[in-house]
Formats: C-alpha cells, sequence, structure tokens
C-alpha cells in the first residue's frame, strides 16, 4: 500500500495520481489517497487512485463532522474495517460505521450545489490564478515559495526563519495566513480577490521591512 497526500499540506505540492497510481498496479499495490487539501481546489481524477478520503471543511466550505470516502472493489476486497458497530458488523466490508451527519450533509449538498453553479472548472482557474498571483508576489519580495510552479493547488508555501512573527505580523495589517512547522501557508480561493493579494503584498512588505530577522533570520 501507497498512501499519500494528494496536495500536501505543508508544501503545497500536489502529485500525479496517474503516475502513483499506475506504478502502484504494477507491484500490485493499493494506491491510497488522502485529498482535503485538493478537493475543491482543483480536478481529482480517480481513475487509477484506489481509496479517497477527504473532510470537507476546507475547500468545500462545508463544516466539520462530514466526509468523503470513495473506495475501489479492489480495495474493499483487502481491506477490513477498523472501527465497527451496528452500521458494518461482520463480515460486512463497508467502511460505514455509524449513522450519518445528516445535518452535515445538507450542508454538503448545499455548498456543492452552490460550487456547480459558480462551475468547477472557473473555480479552480481563480484558485490557480490567484495563488500564481500570490507566487508572484514572494518571488518579488526575494522570498521564493517551496511549492512548484507546475504542480501546485492553490496552497502556496514560503520557509522562513521565525514563521510565527510573519504570521503575526500579517495578521496585525489584517491578512490571515497559517503557520506550519515553521512554513507561512498562503491559500487564496475563488472569493479572494486580485485586492487581497495586493494587500498580502503590501503587509508582506511592510513585515520584510520592519523584520528582516524574521524572514531570513538575519
Amino acid at each position: 500500500m501507497l498512501a499519500v497526500s494528494h496536495v500536501h499540506p505543508w508544501t503545497g505540492t500536489r502529485l500525479d495520481l496517474t503516475r502513483l497510481g499506475r506504478a502502484c498496479r504494477e507491484v500490485g499495490a493499493l494506491l491510497v489517497v488522502d485529498g482535503i487539501q485538493a478537493l475543491g481546489a482543483c480536478p481529482v481524477d480517480l481513475a487509477h487512485v484506489d481509496v479517497y478520503g477527504a473532510g470537507v471543511f476546507k475547500w468545500l466550505l462545508s463544516g466539520f463532522g462530514t466526509g468523503i470516502g470513495v473506495f475501489r472493489d479492489r480495495a474493499r476486497e483487502a481491506l477490513t474495517p477498523a472501527h465497527r458497530s451496528y452500521g458494518n458488523p461482520p463480515p460486512s466490508r463497508s467502511f460505514e460505521y455509524s449513522a450519518p451527519n445528516l445535518p452535515g450533509l445538507y450542508v454538503l449538498d448545499a455548498t456543492t450545489e452552490y460550487l456547480e453553479e459558480l462551475g468547477w472548472a472557473r473555480v479552480f482557474e481563480r484558485v490557480d490564478l490567484l495563488a500564481g498571483q500570490v507566487a508572484a508576489v514572494l518571488d518579488g519580495l526575494g522570498v521564493a515559495p517551496l511549492t512548484p510552479r507546475d504542480a501546485r493547488a492553490g496552497i502556496v508555501t514560503v520557509d522562513v526563519a521565525d514563521s510565527a512573527a510573519v504570521v503575526a505580523g500579517l495578521k496585525e495589517r489584517g491578512v490571515d495566513v497559517s503557520d506550519k512547522v515553521g512554513r507561512v501557508i498562503v491559500s487564496p480561493h475563488f472569493y479572494n480577490t486580485s485586492g487581497d493579494v495586493d494587500r498580502f503584498a503590501e503587509a508582506m512588505g511592510e513585515v520584510l521591512s520592519n523584520s528582516p530577522s524574521a524572514v531570513w533570520g538575519r
């Protein structure tokens, strides 16, 4: 079994699932994918994936307590549920061991309907456009992103000396980003604007000028 993140949460790198899936099939392995950082931010092709699971509170905007799981038959045959209850008593192969989160499913239905009305292609293009603008801002400031230009899906990551200080400095200026494992994570969604990116550029420039050691460590 090979277990991977479709989009890595700390670098923003998007993996080629087709290439990985074909390699797994050649050696008889299952490809199991965590898609929470990808689903709703970029196209997802499951043709060569055996298990794909994701929460819906990130790019799908649907709150906590609900998840999506896709299992191919060969994965169901090979895997045994670790949690059992009245929903999947032995010898059931179902992974739904309890009652579904019905309120959460109503929320998911409403948000996916809204996103479908906007058009998935438009959403994905918008996310990629804004991520590209963020990456260009960082390049222009001399802080090169870790995220590969040709393998990203919304998340843009930069490695700095003191990520907590940089994130705090941006927050003071009205810009919310994340701090993970010593890195600054920027993840614009379709509802953000180029004006938001401009504010990020201005705020990041001020942080860079006022606290250069937080960025470069010198």
